[in-house]
């Protein structure tokens, strides 16, 4: 299979998620738009990534195609998106004709470098300010990076102040809101996490109504959301090998992911519409076994790592006092000793065998650690859902209405007055997250940022 760089948008881990590998099809993530050949995008093209998607396109050099997968998200079409502007049509295929290279690209290069090369620097300006922790004045640098960004995940803008090359303010935001209008009928609120979602509204609507799921609804959703929460740090341990250079722990996590895509759309199905002898239990366990496995290697190549430690170790850390004082919640919190996995409270994960995974540190190493542990977990969690049934009390009781822990943290949807209201705390973590990378070589600060896991999704309002 040839290999193509390509801009993938939103991110390969949101198309993983959505049960598309576009490694499968040759596509590989380019580290910017200049090195890309190829775009892929989501069809239509979220409203907030519109802008980005099109600056992408015009940077990309020829000649070079674009791939739209449909995707049902509020946005723009990608064909009216990307047509090109007087340089060529578009066919069918999504390849651009008349974008070769011209020579008067490189005349006007020239011109400009020559230009620049004859000025007079002699009247520059004169740099004022404090001092810097070297003792150096150095101007201050605003700018930005994303919503595209090659390590950061699509949607998600870091506002960035440098004082030299020390980041002085970090300020990440989601500029991806979460669909949430189908969410009555049984849609999905966050697109990377609809399990998790599909659990926390049928047990909002399941109370509501004054019922309980059956024993075997509810296994189907533990099955489901942890099938889930095993892809999702897998494809965050694949990215996150990407922003450290580390490409065999990329492969395995990407090989891992992979195996993973097919049982957990199964589940995902089944759980949202459950159907007695839909599923065949024990071909779905056999896939699950095999998947243990390549977790469990992954796993064992992160444990003890000298290269992670050498490239993680302390580095943004967020003490236990931060995390209660801003309420973080999820692996973030779980890392720096904080405990509150929603798990925990529920009786069939106790029947289920569930254990808290905790660290102290509170740094990038424990929350990569953390999460590491999480996806081994949970597939030995899927397998003992789908595993002989137990007690349908205790089963009965882990339906009552709760907070659902998803593979980021806690969600709850509340049905009041014939409305669904759905609450999901992240922006903490993205206040967390900024200020744990402030004094770092914008280098460090980026894998930083990466190592907490942020979404690029928020709920609306």
């Amino acid at each position: 299979m040839v290999v193509t760089p390509a801009m993938i948008v939103p991110d390969q881990s949101s198309w993983t998620m959505w049960g598309r590998d576009p490694a499968g099809v040759g596509l590989r993530p380019a580290e910017a738009p200049e090195r890309a050949r190829q775009l892929l995008v989501p069809d239509p093209v979220p409203e907030a990534l519109a802008e980005a998607v099109r600056d992408a396109w015009s940077r990309i050099p020829p000649p070079r195609s674009y791939v739209a997968w449909p995707r049902g998200l509020a946005g723009v079409p990608a064909a009216a998106l990307l047509e090109p502007k007087g340089d060529g049509e578009l066919e069918q295929g999504g390849h651009a004709h008349g974008d070769d290279d011209h020579s008067d690209h490189g005349n006007g290069d020239h011109e400009h470098g020559s230009a620049h090369a004859g000025h007079d620097h002699h009247d520059m300006m004169a740099i004022v300010g404090d001092p810097s922790a070297d003792g150096l004045v150095m101007e201050p640098i605003d700018f930005q990076l994303g919503p595209l960004a090659p390590g950061l995940p699509g949607g998600l803008v870091l506002e960035l102040s440098l004082d030299g090359d020390v980041v002085d303010h970090c300020h990440p935001r989601a500029t991806l809101e979460m669909p949430l209008g189908p969410l009555a009928g049984g849609g999905s609120g966050d697109p990377l996490a609809p399990a998790s979602w599909t659990a926390a509204i049928g047990t909002a609507l399941e109370t509501a109504a004054g019922r309980a799921a059956s024993e075997a609804t509810a296994r189907l959703r533990v099955a489901a959301v942890e099938t889930e929460r095993a892809l999702s740090h897998l494809c965050w341990l694949r990215g996150f090998g990407f922003v450290l250079g580390w490409a065999q722990l990329s492969e395995r996590a990407h090989e891992g992911a992979v195996a993973l895509m097919g049982p957990r759309l199964l589940l995902e199905e089944a759980a949202a519409r459950p159907k007695p002898g839909r599923l065949d239990r024990d071909a779905l366990r056999e896939q699950l076994e095999a998947v243990a496995v390549l977790v469990g290697g992954v796993h064992r190549r992160l444990e003890g790592s000298r290269r992670l430690r050498a490239r993680t170790r302390g580095r943004a850390k967020v003490a236990a006092e931060t995390v209660r004082s801003l309420v973080v919640t999820g692996p973030a919190a779980r890392a720096a000793g904080v405990p509150g996995d929603a798990r925990s409270a529920d009786p069939l994960y106790e029947m289920l065998g569930f254990r808290e995974a905790t660290r102290d540190e509170g740094d990038a190493e424990a929350r990569t650690e953390v999460r590491a542990t999480e996806a081994v977990a949970a597939v030995d969690l899927a397998l003992a859902a789908l595993a002989d049934e137990g007690s349908s009390e205790q089963a009965a009781a882990g339906t009552a209405e709760r907070w659902v822990e998803g593979p980021r943290g806690p969600a709850r949807a509340r049905h009041e007055n014939t409305r669904l209201r759905v609450v999901a705390p992240g922006n903490s973590r993205l206040e967390a997250a900024g200020e744990a990378v402030v004094g770092l070589e914008l280098g460090r600060a980026l894998v930083g940022v990466a190592s907490f896991d942020l979404s690029g999704w928020r709920v609306p309002g």
